[in-house]
């Protein structure tokens, strides 16, 4: 499925948690599923209960929550989530089965549902760069300091397929399957042209329609399949989307027929007669 957070949908739902969280002082919460946790349930709720989320902001594909004891809380979505406020009670979504719920002491709440997965962590005061998972994430696409030779260093003797490089959270944070397609598809490349016989004109294309399909998404609430703090589906639909998941479809450019083919772990979805795989 197309189901997945990735960095224009957490970067929207961090960007609504500081605006709705940090007056907000949390009295309790409830843990339905502990092996989402980095920590004992105790712990969690002792480093919670009574302080504020003061900031959200993204890392790859963790939120981290910044908490008014200088502890932080980093959520990570998995394969998807539902991560849901409600002002009161009568507001509460009634969602099948919550995985994690913080209750506040004005009677607002937030509700997380991981649809498959997720993870639920804490980092104590000053112990952020030693949470490996979020630590070890490159930079974010989307950052002021990537720029076309940080792409260009990223693939620099890299055999790996352009595809695989651009999904590796290690090389670049925030792109998943969803935003990979398309800015290969806009640059003519296709998805297992080795990363380092990349030219630099494609290398600035690339940098360029990355940035321009992520910016794009972000502006208009993220992908239509997810939804925000406030249950709103995004406005990214799939009539903005070239080629990613539209198998059989004319190509927007050439009309020729969209293909799938699988590249390492995902498929990729890309276009024979304008991507074409050079020697």
């Amino acid at each position: 499925g197309i189901r997945a957070m990735e960095l224009p949908e957490l970067a929207n739902l961090s960007a609504q948690m500081c605006h709705e969280l940090p007056s907000r002082v949390i009295a309790n919460i409830e843990i339905n599923q502990p092996k989402c946790l980095n920590v004992s349930p105790d712990e969690m709720a002792t480093a919670l209960v009574g302080s504020r989320i003061l900031r959200a902001w993204t890392r790859g594909k963790w939120i981290v929550c910044d908490l008014s004891n200088e502890s932080h809380v980093l959520l990570n979505v998995g394969m998807g989530a539902d991560v849901l406020f409600y002002r009161t009670a009568g507001e509460r979504t009634k969602a099948d089965r919550v995985t994690i719920e913080l209750h506040f002491t004005d009677g607002s709440g937030l509700t997380i549902r991981f649809w498959w997965f997720g993870h639920f962590h804490l980092a104590h005061p000053g112990k952020l760069a030693e949470h490996k998972p979020s630590a070890s994430i490159g930079p974010s696409p989307l950052d002021d300091g990537f720029t076309p030779d940080t792409l260009a260093a990223i693939c620099a003797g890299r055999r790996t397929p352009i595809k695989t490089v651009i999904l590796d959270q290690k090389l670049i944070g925030g792109i998943g399957n969803v935003y990979a397609q398309d800015p290969l598809f806009y640059s003519r490349i296709h998805p297992l042209q080795p990363a380092r016989s990349l030219s630099r004109a494609q290398i600035e294309s690339l940098h360029a329609s990355i940035r321009r399909v992520l910016t794009e998404s972000l502006a208009a609430g993220g992908h239509s399949y997810e939804r925000d703090l406030y249950g709103n589906h995004g406005g990214y639909t799939m009539d903005r989307v070239a080629v990613a998941y539209k198998e059989g479809q004319p190509c927007p450019v050439c009309g020729t027929m969209i293909e799938k083919i699988r590249t390492g772990s995902t498929t990729t979805h890309f276009c024979p007669q304008c991507q074409v795989l050079s020697g």
